[in-house]
Order: structure tokens, then sequence, then C-alpha cells
């Protein structure tokens, strides 16, 4: 239904999610590891708090699922970028879809 609608929603309970030894366990890294380009895992560490960063996490990789539901991309051809203004959004050629010519994260 995304990839019809162009539409997707979830809901996180981040407060209530404790990965296996933290930040310096396995799903941690792992999930850390999905988000490709270098400088938003930098963005994402930079929090101070815990719970900010896993929010920031779950952003991005929620960003790049969208992607992938939506716009029936795969993962590796995904590429979030940022404007000047630092709103993310889909750099990939699968965005230019006929009645969706701006595709944006909110």
């Amino acid at each position: 239904r995304a990839r019809e609608t162009g539409r997707t929603r979830w809901a996180l309970d981040l407060a209530a999610w404790r990965p296996p030894l933290g930040e310096c366990g396995e799903e941690w890294a792992l999930l850390l590891s999905l988000v490709e380009e270098a400088p938003e895992r930098d963005r994402v560490l930079a929090y101070q708090r815990w719970i900010d960063r896993a929010r920031a996490l779950a952003g991005r990789l929620l960003a790049r699922r969208c992607c992938e539901l939506c716009l029936g991309a795969s993962r590796p051809s995904i590429e979030i970028a940022r404007t000047k203004g630092g709103k993310p959004y889909a750099r990939t050629r699968a965005t230019r879809l006929p009645g969706r010519p701006n595709f944006n994260f909110n």
C-alpha cells in the first residue's frame, strides 16, 4: 500500500528500547552500520544523551525504509542527502515518480 500512496506511518517507543550492552553491543553497531553516509553516522553519535542518539538513529533508518517501501528503491541505491537548511531528502532517480514531484521526510 505504501508504494501506491507514497505514504507510510510508524510509531516507536524508543524510551523502552535498550539494546544489549548499549552502544557497545552488536545490535547498536549493526543498526548504525545501516546508515551508509559517514556524516550521518557522525551526527547520530554527536548527541550527548542516549535517547537523542536512539531517536536520531531511528529517524535515519526509518527514512531509508520509507524509500524502500514508497519508492520501490533498493537499499544500496538510496542516498539520503540534506538541503542547505539541513532538511533530509531522498536523492535518487526513483524519487521522480508521477504524482510525487517532491519526496521529503516529516
